[in-house]
């Protein structure tokens, strides 16, 4: 069995949260990973933030869960690999949900980012 999950997010909406909240809205859903890439860059790039958050909402999505009691922001990691985003799940959120594969895909057009979530299902 399969689900997808899909996400819309304004940039500016995330960069508006940000000025806001500062590094209170990071920590709230980026783990140390993130944060330790998001600190590489010289200054802060509100599309992959607004593309990390879309893809963990995507993922909820899929998941049938939604962020909160069952499903952290936290359980999910944003990494890149041949300029394609990803996203893997902690061995827990693996086993909680059977999960089997997940994939992912962003696309963006001017201030608006859409992230789409693609998981299957062990049997």
């Amino acid at each position: 069995m399969s689900e997808v999950g899909i996400d819309l997010v304004s940039i500016s909406r995330i960069k508006s949260a940000y000025l806001k909240y500062g590094e209170r809205l990071l920590k709230r859903f980026l783990n140390k990973s993130e944060l330790e890439l998001v600190a590489l860059e010289s200054s802060i790039n509100y599309q992959r933030l607004a593309g990390i958050w879309a893809l963990k909402e995507a993922c909820s999505k899929a998941l049938k869960t939604g962020i909160g009691k069952e499903l952290s922001f936290h359980d999910m990691t944003y990494f890149k690999t041949s300029d394609a985003p990803n996203l893997s799940l902690s061995q827990k959120t693996l086993e909680k949900f059977q999960v089997k594969s997940i994939s992912v895909s962003l696309s963006h057009e001017k201030d608006l980012l859409t992230a789409i979530c693609f998981v299957t299902f062990k049997d």
